[in-house]
């Protein structure tokens, strides 16, 4: 940001990263004791752990729902005085950013979880090349949301958002491909994504 914005945008979004970051910290704790749990529960033989683990996994994401989507919404109400009380009136440019973090964290609340899965039934290694792709996709996105010309192709146009783009890309990064998750969850433990689950983030 401080390279494709200047230095004025990459203080903005250091200010919209902090306040996400303490949003996100909600989640951090629940996320790791359903790990916890679900790492006893899947361990190898899993099959007949299987229906107590999906009814594990259900509930706990249900109930981080229901922690995440009103701490989301506060934040997003109150942004600006918290931008105010934490670091004064001059960063209320970051307002916009913090509003696209607010989004990445409900995702992150929806999409993460199935990652635990993945890891309790040490399956980790279907993660690799995913991730790599996602590191190209990242700075494709950087690239093209960022800055107002495209770097390194000469007289390119991007879209110029500054820190809202770069807060953009991070949706994009925390989105992708949560589809192939959701497959491998389905494959690995049979957890599907529940009406409750949608509804909730609805």
């Amino acid at each position: 940001v401080k390279q494709w914005a200047g230095i004025e945008a990459a203080g903005y979004y250091q200010v919209a990263r902090g306040l996400w970051e303490m949003l996100a910290s909600i989640i951090a704790a629940p996320t790791l004791l359903l790990f916890t749990r679900l790492s006893e529960l899947l361990r190898v033989p899993p099959r007949d752990r299987l229906d107590d683990a999906r009814a594990l996994f259900s509930s706990a994401l249900d109930r981080l729902l229901f922690i995440t989507i009103p701490a989301a919404l506060a934040m997003w109400v109150f942004r600006d005085p918290l931008i105010s009380l934490f670091y004064g009136r001059q960063f209320l440019p970051a307002s916009s950013t913090v509003m696209v973090f607010v989004v990445v964290t409900v995702a992150g609340a929806l999409i993460n979880p199935y990652h635990t899965i993945i890891y309790a039934m040490e399956a980790h290694a279907r993660l690799v090349p995913v991730v790599l792709l996602r590191v190209g996709v990242y700075l494709v996105a950087l690239a093209a949301l960022v800055p107002s010309s495209l770097p390194f192709v000469e007289g390119g146009t991007a879209l110029g958002l500054g820190t809202v783009g770069a807060a953009l890309a991070r949706l994009i990064l925390m989105v992708f491909p949560a589809w192939v998750y959701f497959r491998w969850t389905r494959e690995l433990a049979g957890v599907f994504r529940s009406r409750t689950t949608w509804l909730l983030a609805l």
